[in-house]
């Protein structure tokens, strides 16, 4: 076994929370890496894959923890027999030291393993969460596949978690707490400050996802797909964007109309002018 600690240009000591786990694992091997200056989660985490020698992959940011000190066995038993491309735990939010009920984090599936276009149907419905932490992925997956996170993009998990499901064969669930995530105040996802690098990145993610589907002919194999492009742009971005002032606005409104154009969108969801719907979603 062994675990690659990322120093992403931190100050901090980067080894205690894994010779704190290796005194329970004399096996373990350490890779540690030191990004001099900070480039970020999706470099860091590329860093991580790319240097990976074992047949599995599980992140942890810097912050959390596993559960317990059998999750990733709990992983691997399921993982060797069933030969998932990837396994789904169960997470234990906790916020001023209790753990708390986190609907976004609660894991949905309707059986216990997913397969083709299950998955990524699974991941349109909103069936998991984005976040690449709390799975176990076999690694050969993501390499031959090559499932990176995109340098400089915010929320770059929203891209590598679609593009993960869309490639996976097999999926599995472990229901149980598998990983501890603690809410730092002011710095959940949820709250993080919004601006325009952030809706841009927001619109490119869109893009990327719709072009898939257009181009492997999933609109009819994939009914989903259709209220979750909506909602996408209707609540994620034109929500968002509504923050800013009317010109910032249409000009979003202009650029989605021609995404949803350009990807033979089965209805259209802009019919409206854009000066008209800036006011409709004002009084929404």
């Amino acid at each position: 076994m062994e675990a690659i600690r990322i120093k992403d240009g931190s100050t901090k000591q980067p080894l205690d929370y894994v010779k704190k786990f290796q005194k329970d694992n004399h096996t373990l091997e350490i890779i540690l890496i030191d990004h001099k200056k900070n480039r970020g989660a999706s470099t860091t985490r590329n860093s991580g894959i790319d240097a990976s020698k074992g047949d599995y992959l599980f992140f942890v940011d810097a912050d959390d923890e596993l559960y317990s000190g059998t999750v990733l066995q709990d992983f691997l038993t399921i993982a060797e027999k069933e030969q998932f491309d990837f396994i789904i735990g169960g997470t234990a939010a906790v916020k001023d030291g209790k753990i708390i009920e986190k609907n976004y984090h609660r894991v949905k599936n309707t059986k216990p393993i997913y397969e083709n276009l299950e998955i990524l149907e699974g991941f349109l419905k909103g069936e998991w969460a984005v976040p690449p932490w709390n799975k176990l992925y076999r690694a050969d997956f993501i390499k031959k596949n090559n499932l990176r996170f995109l340098p400089n993009l915010l929320q770059e998990d929203e891209l590598w978690a679609f593009e993960t499901a869309a490639a996976a064969r097999k999926l599995g669930f472990l229901k149980k707490p598998t990983y501890t995530y603690y809410i730092q105040q002011g710095t959940d996802s949820l709250s993080r400050r919004v601006n325009l690098k952030n809706y841009r990145d927001l619109v490119f993610i869109l893009r990327k996802k719709m072009e898939f589907v257009q181009k492997n002919n999933l609109y009819k194999k994939l009914p989903s797909s259709i209220s979750y492009f909506e909602n996408y742009a209707r609540c994620a971005i034109l929500g968002a964007v509504l923050k800013e002032n009317k010109t910032v606005f249409i000009d979003f409104y202009k650029e989605l109309k021609q995404i949803f154009t350009e990807n033979n969108f089965p209805k259209h969801v802009f019919k409206t002018s854009p000066a008209i719907a800036y006011w409709a979603y004002k009084m929404k």
